[in-house]
Parts: C-alpha cells; structure tokens; sequence
C-alpha cells in the first residue's frame, strides 16, 4: 500500500482521480468537508493534498508537503504491486 498521509498529488483528469480516491478511501480520506471522495469537487488538472487527519484538499501548492507525486506514478506504482501479488 501506498500511505498518502501528508503529500500531495497532480491529478490530470477523471479516471486518475477515480483510481487515486479508490486506495484513499481504503485509507480513510474524504474530503475537509466531510464528504465521500466520491463526490468530485475540483475541476482538472489539479493538485490534491492529503493531511495527516486523512483529509483531502484541492488546488493545493506543491510546496505544502515533502512528498510530491504525480498521480500516473503512483498508479504505476500501485499496478506493480498488484502483478507481484498475483505472482507470488
């Protein structure tokens, strides 16, 4: 698993965010307000920032956390280890 706590992530459109909000939610997140991550809130491209309390923010600033990801990476990332499993 990827832990999303405390980074931030450029989504480029839909069906990245869909993949994304998918292991987030398995994670706890929703958005600041409270709402399911199902609900789209942002328009895209956009950068969304996952705190430490496992709550998300939109058009966020690259520089607010450490870790900063592309979201195409990390679905990469996620692919990879899904084969591994399925291999091992």
């Amino acid at each position: 698993m990827i832990n999303l706590k405390e980074c931030t992530v450029l989504v480029n459109n839909k069906a990245e965010y869909i993949a994304l909000t998918k292991e987030a939610q398995k994670q706890g997140f929703t958005w600041a307000n409270g709402y399911a991550l199902t609900n789209i809130f942002c328009s895209f491209p956009t950068r969304l920032r996952f705190n430490g309390e496992c709550k998300v923010y939109y058009n966020s600033s690259v520089y607010f956390y450490e870790h900063n990801y592309q979201c195409r990476d990390i679905l990469n990332t996620l692919g990879r280890l899904i084969l591994k499993r399925k291999e091992g």
